[in-house]
């Protein structure tokens, strides 16, 4: 019996398809180590049987050649094969090409292998052996480079650039150190370039990354303040790990008249722990502040907590914030300074009518996660950091809040490792889990 085309093509698919299943399942049966990112890519020349029966718009240039329009996530120029994922199946596909293979830029010039960037998205057409003819970057495609202030809504698989909305996919490639990652790997801080077309993002590449800054001998600074170059200002508090963006600062704490700083170099999804042990506290003096407030029952705030004034208050020597509220009666805020034993502050609050603080009370947007929780379930065993604070070892719970959290996880011998979650102001618990840690390869500690 004579084959046909039609009846090769159906054999091939038959094979791809059953290739496809094995590798999705070998996949799911590696587990959590840190080969799970890198999927398998498929022989270039498998495009053939499968983008001639499932892809209408792919035209083929003959008989034996195929097109397709991928994202470049692998190039070694030694073998000379790439890899490129398809930008309407998602599948990962490896390329042959040679020195004759003609490669271009959006703007028809001809370049070498080694100017093209991962994460560039191009045109490629391909033997039935997998090799490239032409590879051509697609002119369709925008490029936005320096993106910072990036969000990524899973549920609804909306990416976020400042305010404008754009559509992503499970073909949508993230690539951070030439690696893929997870699109709510991350963070805000980072430095992006992102590539799409129309309103869909295709790919997203991290130029500035972030590591992980944890302290020791910091005990006398806990209640104060951590800079961190001029990129955060953070509460010291126990155990901390703070997510900070990569490259060289000036991280200086500050508790009162006490204060210590270290230039250090953080790397990309590093850990660097920073000895602070050599700055030791002193003695702390103290005053004695009686307050005299008029409305007799107003309520007074000492640098944010609520005291009793009815007698005198002991306060450190140093800036100190005065809040104070009574109904009918204007807010009252002050900064002051203790610099003697003894003071005596008379503070008269400013009476308004109750028409009139009525008529000016701002509308508030009801609270609905009050009372719920945000779960933590996997990877089990990590110790979990909210914003930078520590929480507890999973399976652990926090209380549920609306806005955008960093959740951060450490665990012995394992990379540190953080996400941005979305928590909108509704009811109900939230349940996460996490994929599993990877190994860690080294940590930095800064001791100078």
């Amino acid at each position: 019996m004579k084959i046909t085309k039609e009846h090769l093509n159906i054999k091939d698919i038959k094979l791809v398809v059953i290739l496809l299943v094995l590798v999705m399942v070998a996949g799911l049966m590696a587990g959590c180590s840190s080969s799970t990112k890198k999927s398998a890519a498929v022989p270039g020349s498998s495009i053939l049987p499968i983008y001639s029966k499932t892809n209408s718009s792919t035209e083929k240039t003959n008989s034996n050649e195929i097109k397709m329009t991928g994202v470049l996530t692998y190039l070694d120029a030694t073998k000379l094969k790439m890899h490129f994922v398809d930008v309407e199946s998602g599948s990962e596909y490896e390329v042959n090409y040679t020195g004759g293979t003609d490669i271009q830029n959006k703007h028809q010039s001809i370049i070498a292998s080694s100017q093209m960037a991962l994460g560039d998205v191009f045109n490629v057409v391909c033997n039935k052996s997998g090799k490239a003819l032409t590879i051509y970057e697609s002119s369709d495609v925008w490029e936005n480079s320096g993106i910072t202030n990036f969000g990524v809504n899973e549920a609804s698989l909306i990416m976020t650039i400042g305010t404008t909305n754009y559509k992503y996919t499970s073909s949508t490639v993230t690539l951070s150190n030439n690696s893929k990652i997870n699109p709510n790997e991350i963070m805000s801080q980072d430095v992006l370039t992102v590539r799409g077309i129309g309103k869909t993002i295709y790919s997203v590449t991290v130029d500035r990354g972030h590591g992980y800054v944890r302290f020791s001998g910091y005990s006398p600074f806990v209640g104060g303040y951590v800079d961190i170059g001029t990129k955060l200002i953070l509460l010291v508090s126990e155990n901390m790990v703070v997510t900070a963006p990569e490259g060289e600062y000036k991280i200086a704490m500050q508790l009162g008249s006490l204060q210590g700083s270290k230039t250090v170099v953080i790397q990309r999804d590093k850990d660097i722990t920073i000895d602070f042990s050599e700055y030791k506290a002193e003695v702390v003096k103290t005053g004695a502040v009686l307050f005299s407030v008029t409305p007799s029952n107003a309520v007074i705030y000492i640098d944010g907590s609520q005291v009793d004034y009815s007698k005198e208050l002991q306060l450190n020597y140093g800036s100190h914030t005065v809040s104070l509220k009574a109904n009918n009666y204007t807010t009252y805020n002050e900064t002051f300074i203790v610099n003697s034993v003894y003071e005596k502050k008379i503070i008269d609050m400013v009476s308004t009518s109750t028409t009139s603080t009525s008529s000016t009370k701002s509308a508030t947007t009801a609270d609905l996660t009050s009372g719920y929780s945000v779960n933590i379930k996997l990877p089990e065993g990590a110790a979990v950091y909210v914003d930078s604070v520590y929480i507890g070892i999973v399976p652990v719970s926090f209380t549920k809040s609306s806005g955008n959290k960093v959740i951060s996880f450490t665990k012995s011998g394992c990379a540190t490792k953080s996400y941005t979650i979305s928590i909108a102001n509704a009811a109900g618990d939230l349940n996460y889990s996490f994929p599993d840690m990877e190994a860690e390869t080294a940590t930095v500690s800064a001791t100078k």
